[in-house]
């Protein structure tokens, strides 16, 4: 991975700090590698006879097919040229997969049961197809394209033929009778997603009980009951997902399983006595679990790395609301611990219970990390999900270190941010309105200039003008207020600043233009691109990154104890 040219411009730390902090952290610290390389496991599914369950896992955009037992064993790698996933059986037990083509392009495929003879089935479309889902008799099946950011639903016959578009939205499923198939619909302006069922032949009908006010966490997920009568669906709420079950014709939660941490992926088996769905919390990472279909006897059947698992604490802002965050604390040791306020990216995104590798990453190393729900959060409540300026985000932030100065184990002098993409603006924000609010920050693709971004991004005009209420032309104090390169002459806060020269969501314009005024007004900041880099990191790029703010805030850290 090749890194940029490093441009560092500071008045506060000096060069024999920087070596000493270095010294400190390269012979205490707990390497990345320990909490980046986690297996990951995703869309499980069973086979026709309902004694085997099959799974993608893997290093992170390594992943392969797999078997195994519904009881546990030892899973078998089907094909290991099969790359991917999302892979589904038919009655036959022939095989449906997303797979890469010589292009490297998301394309359906199918094999024989044992992985055997695989063929691309979707050769030649625009865009990329995933999500592969097969009629209850094998004849068809039906997955979602992407182009750009509009999603569809096809549905082709089982040898690639006959092509038919049949609806705006993705991860589709038939219902076990064939003459249903439900999809999910999101709305980027709404900033919430649902499922959509629909009659071959009739009309879409969405399932408003299913509504999920979250688009930052991929498409949610949903299997029909072998009557049709009821669909399982796994939703985000009070930062967990959870599954429910939806009467589809009455359109409403009838009850909600009673499964351990966060769960994912729902699949019915087919007798539908079982389901098989992916376990997760903060302190787990992803698992596949098998339990009753009533959510009982639950029995995990591939093993989790275990970490520091966190807790949900509560409390106010400024303007009296509630801010649910998930507190992780170290192995107590001798003396006050540094802190770090981690905020979620995307716009109604989420701290949730899940695995964060990074944040376990500062938590091994012997920081406190308290990962709020600020402003803008989704999943809690309609209050916190409705931003209504920066301003109650820089009060949520506000509260959130005063949270973390009042607990006993945490040093108030070496409090520090982190956030990426809306997460890195809500730093920015933060550490331009209020100055000394942090020892340091670090942001990472982060929005810096409202204004230019909807200028240079048209798929977040709509966004913003509805947030704003209205263009940089009809309220421009807004975009001015709004953006953190309008206040540099008030920074007082130490930045690192992180972004891919190759990002295609916040333009790397973005940065150049922060770094540039920050140069110009004399103010303490490192600045490291990186080449070829999009909005999220590749995983070497990944692991600088975060490493470089260890470093970072390891070397603030003893410029504060001067």
């Amino acid at each position: 991975m090749r890194k940029g040219r490093v441009e560092l411009w500071t008045l506060t730390a000096s060069l024999v700090c920087l070596g000493l902090s270095w010294t400190l952290f390269s012979q205490s610290s707990v390497p990345f590698e320990k909490f980046e390389t986690l297996t990951e496991y995703e869309s499980p599914s069973w086979t026709p006879d309902g004694r085997h369950v099959l799974f993608q896992s893997g290093a992170p955009m390594e992943h392969r097919i797999y078997k195994l037992p519904a009881t546990g064993g030892e899973p078998v790698l089907l094909n290991p040229d099969l790359h991917r996933g999302q892979v589904v059986a038919s009655l036959s037990g022939r095989l449906a997969f997303t797979g890469i083509d010589s292009k490297g392009t998301f394309r359906i495929w199918t094999s024989n049961a044992d992985g055997s003879s695989p063929q691309v089935m979707t050769a030649g479309m625009a865009g990329t197809q995933s999500s592969a889902a097969w009629s209850p008799d094998g004849s068809q099946l039906a997955f979602e394209s992407q182009t750009g950011f509009g999603f569809s639903v096809f549905v082709m016959d089982a040898a690639g033929g006959n092509r038919k578009r049949i609806a705006e939205g993705m991860k589709p499923v038939w219902s076990r009778d064939g003459k249903s198939i439900g999809y999910v619909v999101f709305s980027l302006l709404r900033m919430s997603q649902w499922v959509t069922v629909q009659l071959f032949g009739g009309q879409p009908r969405r399932l408003n009980s299913t509504t999920m006010d979250a688009v930052d966490f991929g498409p949610m997920s949903f299997d029909w009951s072998p009557d049709g009568r009821q669909i399982l669906v796994s939703r985000l709420d009070q930062g967990r997902w959870q599954i429910d079950v939806v009467d589809v014709e009455k359109d409403r939660v009838t009850s909600r399983l009673p499964l351990p941490g966060s769960a994912q992926s729902p699949k019915l088996s087919p007798d539908g006595t079982k389901i098989v769905y992916i376990h997760g919390d903060s302190g787990h990472s992803a698992s596949i679990h098998v339990a009753q279909a009533d959510g009982s006897r639950d029995s995990a059947v591939t093993q989790a790395d275990k970490f520091t698992r966190a807790r949900l604490v509560r409390y106010k802002s400024a303007d009296g609301t509630e801010i649910p965050a998930f507190l992780y604390e170290p192995t107590p040791s001798p003396g006050p611990r540094p802190a770090i306020v981690w905020l979620h990216g995307g716009l109604a995104g989420a701290s949730i219970d899940r695995v964060d590798p990074a944040v376990q990453y500062f938590v091994g190393n012997g920081f406190v990390v308290l990962a709020p729900n600020y402003r803008s959060s989704a999943s809690f409540t309609p209050q916190l999900r409705d931003l209504k300026s920066g301003e109650q985000v820089v009060d949520d932030i506000a509260a959130s270190v005063d949270y973390l100065k009042s607990l006993p184990g945490v040093d108030p002098s070496h409090v520090f941010a982190f956030g990426a993409s809306f997460g890195g603006w809500s730093v920015l924000r933060s550490i331009t309105a209020r100055p000394g609010l942090f020892a340091a920050a670090a942001e990472q693709c982060g929005i810096t200039d409202v204004r230019a971004l909807y200028e240079t991004s048209p798929m977040f005009k709509a966004v913003l003008t509805a947030r704003l209420g209205g263009s940089p032309e009809q309220v421009p104090e807004r975009y001015r207020n709004e953006s953190p390169i309008s206040a540099v002459d008030r920074l007082t806060t130490p930045v690192l600043i992180l972004h891919g020269d190759a990002d295609k969501t916040i333009p790397f314009s973005q940065a150049t233009a922060l770094v540039a005024a920050l140069k110009q007004a004399g103010k303490s900041y490192e600045f490291v691109p990186y080449p070829g880099e999009d909005h999220g990191f590749q995983r070497a790029a990944w692991q600088d990154a975060m490493e470089r703010t260890m470093r970072y805030f390891t070397v603030h850290m003893a410029v504060a104890a001067k």
